[in-house]
């Protein structure tokens, strides 16, 4: 068999797993109980709202309805992402549909959910000017806080900038 045969084999399992793998996790997501809007308590008296996202699309998935409700309200609602979501394999795999990813095409991956949840959020209501993006590393925050407090041990990205480091 040649090599171009088996790395499409291997392309095509690897691409078989991360859906499957998703799958699951979307089956045992859907399983758990969800609470409306409508049944939370004191949403009526909300006026200013606050979600912290670990990564882009997270704010829309787990908040799209209230954010909706508080503007509806008249309220005003401000975003959070701490990571961009440049870390993720398997998403920037499928969405890049290559196996072998340089840390440019991870950051412009970053760079591509970030407006992501720009035209999420503006199609909810949110200004542009009311998300933040701290932009810190995908895959590397937990490191950062318990490795990582000083410049003279920083944090370097596996991922994105081998070169580079990233201080608390």
């Amino acid at each position: 068999m040649r090599l171009s045969s088996c790395r499409g084999i291997l392309i095509a399992a690897l691409l078989l797993l991360a859906l499957g793998s998703n799958l699951i996790y979307f089956d045992r997501l859907s399983a758990l109980p969800a609470l409306w809007v409508d049944e939370m308590e004191g949403v009526a008296d909300i006026r200013r709202l606050l979600i912290i996202a670990p990564h882009s699309d997270d704010e829309t998935i787990s908040s799209a309805g209230l954010i909706q409700r508080v503007l509806a309200q008249g309220g005003e609602v401000r975003v959070v992402l701490v990571t961009n979501g440049d870390g993720s394999f398997s998403g920037t795999i499928v969405e890049l549909r290559k196996i072998y990813l340089t840390s440019r095409e991870y950051i412009l991956a970053g760079r591509s959910r970030q407006q992501e949840s720009l035209r999420a959020m503006q199609a909810l209501g949110v200004p542009a000017e009311h998300l933040v993006f701290l932009s810190y590393p995908d895959r590397g925050t937990s490191l950062l806080w318990r490795d990582h407090w000083s410049n003279a041990n920083p944090y370097r990205s596996p991922i994105l900038a081998p070169r580079k480091a990233l201080t608390s």
